[in-house]
Order: C-alpha cells, then sequence, then structure tokens
C-alpha cells in the first residue's frame, strides 16, 4: 500500500501569483483592521481640515500621530507575518527530523 502524498506549494517565485492572495483571519482581526483604518482616516481628515482652516499647530499633530498609526499598522503586519513564518519553519524542522528518527 503506497502512502499519501503530501500537498507541495506551488513552484516557482512568490512573485508569480497573477492575483491577490487573502490570509484566513477571524472576524475579530478583521474587525481590528477596520478600526485601525477608521481611525487613520480620521487622523488624516481631521489634519486636512485643520490645515485648511490655518491651524498649523493641530494640523502637524494630527499629521504626525496619523504618520505614527501607519507605521505601528505596518510594524504590527510585518511581525504577523515573521511569526508566521517561524511557526512553518519550525514545523517543517519538526517533519523534517521526524523522518530520520522513524528509519
Amino acid at each position: 500500500m503506497t502512502e499519501p502524498t503530501q500537498q507541495q506549494p506551488p513552484t516557482g517565485s512568490p512573485t508569480a501569483y497573477y492575483g491577490f492572495r487573502l490570509r484566513r483571519r477571524t472576524a475579530a482581526a478583521w474587525f481590528a483592521w477596520l478600526l485601525w483604518l477608521m481611525a487613520l482616516l480620521l487622523l488624516v481628515e481631521y489634519a486636512m481640515a485643520s490645515f485648511a482652516e490655518y491651524e498649523q499647530q493641530a494640523g502637524i499633530l494630527a499629521s504626525v500621530m496619523a504618520v505614527g498609526w501607519l507605521i505601528a499598522g505596518m510594524i504590527v503586519e510585518l511581525m504577523k507575518t515573521v511569526e508566521v513564518r517561524a511557526i512553518e519553519s519550525d514545523s517543517e524542522f519538526q517533519r523534517d527530523s521526524n523522518d530520520f528518527t522513524s528509519g
């Protein structure tokens, strides 16, 4: 009896995809990103309105806060990506180690 074959990842470089790759996320994660995006848009709108009314101090403060929120969101997403890759790499290492010990 033959062993079932494991599903292999697609061959080629990661840039070989012709569309968007969406990850499955929980509803809480989507809601958190939606809330983050709404807060970011609110800060940007407030900064633009402040500059339009010649309130430079309020506009600069809101702009700096919006840039901070944007960078924070990018860092959070980067850390999630690094964490997922580390978990996948660790599971591959464990699978390879089991191959050597079972023989």
